[in-house]
Formats: structure tokens, C-alpha cells, sequence
């Protein structure tokens, strides 16, 4: 989107209805101006008409989603709650258990970016957490008791996950 484009509309505008009636305004190409305010009113139009579209296309998506989320509330792949992920198993496609979802991190405009994985420990106690990416978990299961498939090659290479500040 041009950011400029309706400040200049708008001083052009400004320009060919005020300089008229300056007296010093002779040799002044009006015509030209005019075309330049055309121009800039027209690339203001354009990039609205984009935004709009934009935004239409987000909210036809959440609905989407969410639409989806209510016909299927037991399917973890359309959507769950936040609580039932959090403590959730991560299991190797061998169906070893590898970890557990200890955390989310989600970034505006709400999107669940990385799971924060607590490997080794128990009940959410001791061992290592590492950040894997959320798309390469596969959810399985049901509402209620989901769990994650993902292979013990990635979790290896996962980075150590930092909680940074105090909670």
C-alpha cells in the first residue's frame, strides 16, 4: 500500500484550488497538476480497494476455521483449546514417547508459532525444553486427550528453549 498516496492526493487537490487565486501562480501547469492528483487519488482507491480485499479474505478464512472447529470439536487437526494441548504427548511415529507440549508460543494476530517441548522430567518437572516448530506436529487423538506425532530426528535437532523474564 502506498503510504503516501492520499497525502499527496491531498495537497495536489489543495494546490490546484487555492494557486488559482494566488497572483503569483503564473507558469504554473495546472493540467500536469491535475493528472498528478488523478494519479495519486487513484493509487489511494487502489490500495484501499486492496486492503479490503485483505481483510475480507482473513475473515472469510477465521470463519472458515471456525466453521470447521464446530462441526468437528473432537478432531485436533480443525482446532482444540489451549488446555488441552498444553501437557499433551509427543510420540515418535514409532510410538515412542518423546515429550511432552509444555507451553505455545503464538504471535499476533493469534497464531501458535512454536510448542515449547519439556523432554525427560515428570509431571511438567526437571528435564530439557526445546522449541519445535507447531506446523511439523501431526495431531492425533481426540477433545479432551490429543496427542502429537513427531519424528525423534527433528526433536534432537530442536533448539533449547529459553523462558525468558520470570513467571
Amino acid at each position: 500500500m502506498q503510504r503516501s498516496a492520499f497525502p499527496a492526493a491531498l495537497a495536489l487537490f489543495a494546490a490546484l484550488t487555492l494557486l488559482p487565486a494566488v497572483p503569483n501562480a503564473q507558469g504554473i501547469d495546472f493540467d500536469r497538476l491535475w493528472d498528478q492528483t488523478e494519479e495519486a487519488w487513484d493509487n489511494t482507491g487502489r490500495a484501499l480497494e486492496e486492503t479490503g480485499e485483505n481483510i475480507g479474505r482473513t475473515w472469510d478464512e477465521t470463519v472458515q476455521g471456525v466453521d470447521e472447529a464446530l462441526a468437528q470439536p473432537a478432531a485436533p487437526s480443525v482446532g482444540s483449546l489451549a488446555t488441552d494441548i498444553l501437557g499433551a504427548q509427543v510420540i515418535s511415529p514409532e510410538g515412542e514417547t518423546l515429550a511432552t507440549i509444555d507451553d505455545l508460543v503464538i504471535v499476533p494476530p493469534g497464531s501458535v508459532v512454536l510448542a515449547v517441548l519439556r523432554v525427560g522430567g515428570g509431571l511438567g518437572v526437571g528435564g530439557d525444553l526445546v522449541a519445535v516448530d507447531y506446523t511439523q506436529l501431526t495431531p492425533h487423538g481426540d477433545t479432551g486427550n490429543p496427542w502429537f506425532e513427531l519424528p525423534r530426528e527433528q526433536l534432537l535437532s530442536a533448539p533449547a528453549y529459553r523462558i525468558s523474564g520470570a513467571r
